[in-house]
């Protein structure tokens, strides 16, 4: 890069060629690095040379014998930002499976046991059915035929309930839901509408 005719550094190629940068990375002969501002250069063949109008603003002397220049210096500045990008996706795949499980029920059988009791007694009146030690006791009458006619107790009917506890084994179908997981590409996963 020229200033006028003396050489006064190197430009980076890539940040002159960057088009979207505002500002070109200027290597001096000291080996400082500069960001000058795009505008301030012009294109001359294959050398750089500032604009005349922008060494007015920005170069100067410091004195009429001295070499030294003023040359801005520019910092760029990096702005971090954060956007979502889809890397893959999962896809879920829900079964049901069924099974036969043994299950054990406690069940109360309840049988009637029935005792026939011969009594042969003579009632005034039919007698009531009763329970005695947890048995249910039920007459049974019947009318005979004599000189006069008598009511008798001929016979009792005993009804004993007998209670046993048995376990038994049933088959109970049950179901389990399975998923399974399938890993998707990038590109097979709809990207998310704004």
């Amino acid at each position: 890069m020229r200033s006028g005719k003396e050489t006064i550094g190197s430009v980076s190629r890539s940040s002159w060629y960057a088009s979207d940068a505002e500002s070109v990375e200027v290597i001096l002969r000291q080996g400082q690095v500069l960001q000058v501002p795009r505008h301030m250069l012009i294109e001359e063949g294959e050398a750089l040379q500032l604009a005349p109008d922008a060494m007015s603003d920005t170069l100067s002397t410091t004195g009429a014998d001295s070499d030294a220049r003023i040359v801005p210096v520019l910092a760029e500045q990096v702005q971090v930002g954060r956007r979502t990008v889809v890397k893959g996706g999962v896809r879920l795949k829900k079964t049901v499976e069924g099974r036969v499980e043994e299950v054990d029920l406690d069940r109360v059988l309840t049988e009637a046991h029935v005792e026939r009791r011969p009594v042969g007694r003579i009632v005034a009146e039919p007698p009531a059915t009763r329970e005695e030690d947890g048995n249910l006791i039920i007459p049974v009458l019947e009318e005979t035929y004599v000189v006069e006619k008598r009511l008798i107790l001929k016979e009792e009917i005993v009804v004993r309930l007998d209670r046993t506890r048995k376990v038994e084994t049933v088959q109970v179908p049950l179901r389990r839901e399975a998923v399974e997981v399938e890993r998707l590409a990038a590109e097979d996963v709809k990207q998310p509408t704004e």
